[in-house]
């Protein structure tokens, strides 16, 4: 196919998009394209139904797990960011791997009942950590926000969209990077154009890690299946896990939006 076909297919398909067929897009469209612009404003967010049913989303269950060691001032920032999702966490797990601020963690924690708290008796690091709150979730889906982090209120809604698609896939997304202390304002509006990328063999990953690691979206059973991270890192544990599901042949996705 020719590039001027594949723009005019594109543009065909999301200008027409009351006449848009959702089963092509999961079916044929995604597979064709390793890379595409869909060029839709994410300001109106709330109102695009281009990706997948929002009835099949609802579906899904979803756990965010948080690891914490020295981020008890960061903490309470972390889980409200996940609290204001616009699509329902069902879970919020933070583990605890044996911090030394381990008071004030828990002094944070009295304001959020609904958060599964889990402690480590020893120092694990941050492989082990998340591989706690991973064994111990119980939602379908899990997604992963380190304690000093915050989410986009979009990011579970839209990568949950994509994940939904097919279920055998991981989904990550970009980053924005802030340096201010406190609860970060997200505009929906900056988020600016979607473009989504394919990733299929660790060889795209030779060079650099390209993958944001603290982003990762899956089933829960799937990263079970492979082992989850491996415990004996203290670092590049995302780095690796992404070798290894590339290298079992499970395909990444990226939006390239700072949904994290």
């Amino acid at each position: 196919f020719t590039g001027d076909w594949r723009q005019g297919q594109i543009d065909r398909i999301f200008s027409g998009i009351q006449y848009f067929d959702w089963q092509k897009l999961t079916q044929i469209y995604l597979p064709l394209y390793k890379t595409y612009y869909l060029g839709v404003n994410l300001g109106y967010v709330s109102s695009i139904r281009m990706l997948f049913s929002a009835n099949e989303v609802r579906m899904t269950t979803v756990a965010v797990i948080i690891p914490c060691f020295r981020d008890a001032a960061t903490l309470g920032w972390a889980i409200d960011s996940v609290l204001a999702q616009s699509h329902r966490v069902n879970e919020v797990i933070v583990v605890n791997d044996a911090s030394p601020e381990t008071e004030a963690i828990e002094a944070v924690l009295e304001y959020y009942p609904e958060v599964r708290y889990l402690v480590s008796q020893t120092n694990q690091g941050l492989a082990a950590t998340r591989n706690i709150g991973l064994l111990a979730a119980k939602s379908d889906v899990v997604s992963f926000l380190d304690a000093d982090d915050q989410l986009h209120p979009e990011k579970i809604r839209l990568q949950l969209s994509v994940l939904k698609s097919d279920l055998s896939v991981a989904v990550t997304c970009d980053v924005s990077l802030f340096d201010q202390p406190g609860p970060r304002a997200f505009d929906a509006g900056q988020l600016g154009r979607l473009s989504v990328s394919f990733f299929e063999n660790s060889k795209s990953l030779l060079f650099r890690n390209r993958l944001t690691g603290a982003a990762l979206m899956a089933r829960r059973e799937l990263l079970l299946e492979h082992g989850g991270y491996d415990a004996s890192l203290r670092s590049c544990e995302d780095f690796d896990l992404w070798l290894r599901l590339l290298d079992a042949k499970v395909k990444v996705i990226k939006l390239s939006l700072p949904l994290y």
